[in-house]
């Protein structure tokens, strides 16, 4: 804990503006993968471009455990901030060269090529930023508001997330489609360096929490590799759910729905725009909650809500399946697009960012401090990396290929049942509760 307030303000900072060039330049690749795909993967099959593009989304995913391998080990080794201060310096340069890359009609095959091994930098990246961010924010908070601190860390990611679509739409009301297509996909990804250098800025001045080296030991020392791997599970089972749900419900469900029928994209856009904006709330709220109430009652109930609302959620989100015409036979108005979007989105929106509030302090405290970021990455990423990061390519194939789209909530329902008993057999850590570790 650091007990100087205006170190506590400086170390808030550097952490969130981290978190959103991070979030955003890895986000703004989903939300313009419908863009991209024909330009570096050209084929006679729209929906052939698309997967393809979505698919290079989820390699970046898959490299997450690599990056929370090693900058877990540089976190718990050299210091919490030379893990973000890398991290971030790796996210900006990647994003850059990402921005000036040619596409295929310029250089062939070396274009995707070029384009495979930036989204692998930048899945390496956030493999240690996002969980190495929440662990300082946890580490430099006053025991009471450790909730809060962390939920901050997630509100930075999710500020990013809100930039990526936020710049997609006003790039689509501002160029067209054409124009966003032949050169305006181009900025979103340039802006990614001034915020690298504003975060680098920022993070060099920032207070450590790491503890001191005498205090380091090897990972025996702490029960063995088996308490270890059931540490990285529960994790894992406790945070799949409310990722995989955002990812199919704010990445691709959006653009799956102005696919599919071809109206409506403002509105789409728009409203998924003001959905994460207002989970940016929700998510301090579930921070809060956790520091009042208990970590482990807001993951229990934020997990349920996940799980009821998934399936009709996203069947409203997606206009398709056997949910979706059993509720537009009975309330003919859900076919407005506006409509489906507002009732689909909000319970959505409402109780994954609970969730996100309370999964960072809750996972952070589940681990001895100077094995945190070492396992709190590994499992948070392989998360990410396996379930949440794949999820829009599955759903595409589910929707497209497979054509069982109620199958798409069904999965992310099931997701979020193993959350749910993952928080019920959890240790309370708050404060109010039990002792922090």
């Amino acid at each position: 804990m650091v007990s100087d307030r205006r170190l506590q303000r400086r170390a808030i900072v550097a952490g969130a503006v981290g978190n959103v060039l991070e979030w955003y330049t890895f986000a703004v690749y989903g939300y313009l993968a419908p863009t991209i795909g024909p330009l570096f993967f050209p084929s006679e099959d729209p929906v052939t471009s698309t997967l393809s593009a979505y698919g290079v989304f989820a390699v970046g995913y898959l490299m997450r455990p690599l990056g929370a391998i090693f900058l877990g080990r540089v976190g718990d080794r050299i210091g919490r901030r030379a893990m973000m201060v890398w991290s971030i310096c790796l996210m900006g340069i990647a994003s850059f060269l990402m921005g000036v890359l040619p596409t295929h009609a310029a250089i062939g095959v070396a274009s995707p090529i070029a384009l495979t091994l930036l989204r692998m930098i930048q899945g390496f990246s956030v493999g240690g930023e996002f969980t190495g961010s929440m662990t300082y924010l946890t580490e430099v908070a006053p025991h009471h508001r450790r909730g809060v601190f962390s939920s901050l860390a997630v509100v930075g990611g999710l500020a990013g997330m809100f930039l990526g679509i936020f710049s997609n739409w006003i790039l689509i009301e501002s160029l067209g489609t054409e124009g966003v297509a032949a050169w305006g996909w181009r900025l979103p990804f340039l802006l990614g360096l001034p915020i690298a250098l504003l975060g680098l800025r920022l993070r060099r001045s920032i207070p450590e929490t790491k503890v001191p080296m005498a205090e380091v030991v090897a990972w025996r020392d702490h029960g063995g590799i088996w308490v270890h791997v059931r540490r990285v599970l529960w994790i894992i089972a406790l945070v799949t759910g409310a990722n995989v749900l955002f990812y199919t419900a704010f990445v691709y469900a959006p653009d799956a729905a102005i696919a599919h029928r071809a109206q409506g994209a403002a509105a789409v856009q728009g409203i998924t725009t003001a959905a994460i904006a207002l989970q940016g709330l929700a998510i301090v709220l579930g921070g809060w909650l956790a520091d009042t109430l208990g970590r482990r009652a807001i993951a229990l109930w934020g997990g349920i809500a996940c799980a009821v609302w998934a399936w009709p959620g996203l069947s409203l989100l997606l206009g398709e399946g056997f949910l979706w015409q059993a509720m537009i036979d009975a309330a003919p108005f859900l076919d407005s697009t506006s409509a489906r979007f507002w009732i689909g989105e909000i319970p959505l929106t409402l109780s994954v960012g609970v969730i996100f509030g309370v999964q960072g302090v809750m996972i952070a405290e589940a681990v001895e401090r100077e094995l945190r970021c070492s396992l709190v990455s590994i499992g948070y990423s392989i998360s990410i990396a396996f379930f949440a990061g794949t999820a829009p390519v599955l759903t595409a194939w589910i929707q497209d290929r497979a054509h069982w789209p109620d199958l798409i909530g069904i999965y992310c329902a099931v997701w979020c049942v193993l959350a749910v008993w993952a928080a019920a057999v959890a240790r309370e850590t708050s404060p109010s509760h039990a002792q922090p570790r």
